[in-house]
């Protein structure tokens, strides 16, 4: 027989890790870009990101929450590792790449507001392109050890682009909010 403590416990065991890479993304802003520290709680947040569907999808607890509370932790890491790494790079990147990440990003934003628009909730797709993208910005930290800041932009801003303007069709043309969807192929 099983307690009510572990019952607890395995029912929300995904949402707890996901919190605890929002707690990561807020510690992270005190800590200094590319130290030791930063790197142990940035490797951390991944960790969490990778485990916490698993977990979710191992104990039959994924849902629409937990989904939701995945995509603001995500969102949170991305925006509090670009406050603490794009300053000391930003004499690294060229115009074109302002440019680039400002188109991107409105794209982002731009399904972002079509989703809650047309389905009254927050969206986010857990598109593979999506997914990619999540995996190249997570290695920025770790490439820029490598000081090839323009090839590392070049690269995140193709794969970010094009699921930028993937996220967006799948919002325009989705019937129904399915945060699933693999790609805008499979629609």
């Amino acid at each position: 027989m099983r307690s009510r403590c572990e019952i607890v416990c395995n029912r929300y065991l995904a949402n707890i890790t996901t919190g605890s890479r929002i707690a990561g993304a807020f510690v992270l802003l005190a800590t200094v870009p590319f130290s030791t520290s930063f790197f142990l709680i940035y490797t951390y947040c991944g960790f969490t990101d990778v485990i916490d569907g698993k977990i979710a999808r191992k104990l039959n607890t994924d849902g629409r929450i937990g989904a939701m509370l995945d995509s603001i932790a995500d969102m949170l890491l991305f925006m509090g590792v670009s406050i603490k790494i794009i300053p000391p790079i930003a004499n690294d990147l060229s115009i074109w790449s302002a440019h680039a990440i400002a188109w991107i990003a409105l794209i982002r934003v731009t399904a972002y507001i079509v989703g809650t628009i047309k389905f009254r909730q927050y969206t986010s797709l857990h598109t593979i392109l999506n997914k990619m993208t999540g995996v190249a910005l997570f290695a920025v930290p770790y490439l820029m050890v490598i000081r090839k800041t323009e090839l590392i932009c070049l690269i995140l801003c193709i794969v970010a682009g094009l699921s930028s303007v993937e996220e967006l069709l799948c919002e325009m043309q989705m019937k129904e909010y399915n945060p699933n969807v693999k790609s805008m192929i499979k629609l």
